[in-house]
């Protein structure tokens, strides 16, 4: 196999042996990919700060001679290092959160191009020091759910298929299980997340139907920012299996700095 030269993020990186580290990359035309990083941890010179955990880089890797072994990762050049995002800790869990989800839900060598966008696009806006940190994680839990096949159904019952617009007031029960909102008259939820105000919900589908230049200019409630975000953060380790170490370090994050 001759050597591929492409943009990727990183989304991992663990020690092999005494020098190496095995890297875990994300790209947009061969999806999540791992190749060995030989003496890495031996020598700065030879990747420099280009295997950092959500980095944007330039990489070359090929097949070794070993049939079956990983890529070996040649070079590793830096292209968006987000320093912004390294300077605030609060945007750091944020960047691990979604490189970490990324990482467990994607699939080996399975192109995922619109989620590789997305990935960028965030962390340029996560970056971006005028922009909400909040409304970004919001908006691509939002994104990433829906490319993944899991959009929450948040307009109407899931069991009835009752319109939002009819329920009234009150608060509005989330059912993991079932994938969406459930109406007072069907019952109670089977897996329960966190309960909304049917304002809250409505603003989390007015920012859904926007780009992140609309959602500056929402003004939403601080109840639907943290509710909205605890619900799609709940949501989001239902389908993973288990709740991600970086979101557990952000809710400790959150609470400490309340």
């Amino acid at each position: 196999m001759p050597p591929v030269t492409t943009s990727a993020v990183i989304l991992r990186s663990i020690e092999y042996g005494d020098f190496d580290l095995i890297v875990t990359f994300f790209t947009q035309a061969q999806g999540k990919r791992a190749a060995l990083a030989k003496n890495a941890r031996k020598s700065f010179k030879r990747f420099g700060g280009a295997l950092e955990l959500f980095s944007k880089v330039s990489i070359v890797y090929a097949h070794g001679k070993k049939k079956g072994g990983l890529p070996l990762l040649s070079e590793s050049n830096l292209e968006q290092h987000f320093s912004n995002i390294r300077m605030d800790i609060h945007k750091t869990a944020l960047a691990s959160l979604w490189a970490e989800t990324i990482y467990s839900w994607a699939e080996e060598e399975q192109a995922q191009e619109e989620i590789f966008q997305l990935l960028i696009r965030s962390l340029e806006n996560l970056d971006d020091e005028k922009v909400d940190r909040d409304k970004v994680n919001i908006l691509f839990l939002l994104r990433f759910l829906a490319l993944a096949g899991l959009t929450p159904s948040l307009d109407q019952c899931v069991l009835c298929c009752r319109s939002l617009e009819d329920w009234g007031q009150g608060g509005i029960c989330f059912d993991h299980a079932r994938g969406g909102i459930v109406c007072p008259k069907c019952g109670v939820c089977l897996a329960p997340g966190p309960v909304l105000s049917v304002g809250a919900v409505k603003q989390l589908l007015w920012l859904n139907k926007g780009d992140l230049a609309a959602a500056g200019r929402m003004k939403l409630s601080r109840e639907a920012m943290d509710r909205g975000r605890d619900l799609l953060e709940s949501f989001l380790a239902y389908h993973l299996g288990r709740e991600p170490k970086s979101l557990r370090f952000l809710k400790d994050l959150r609470r400490r700095h309340f």
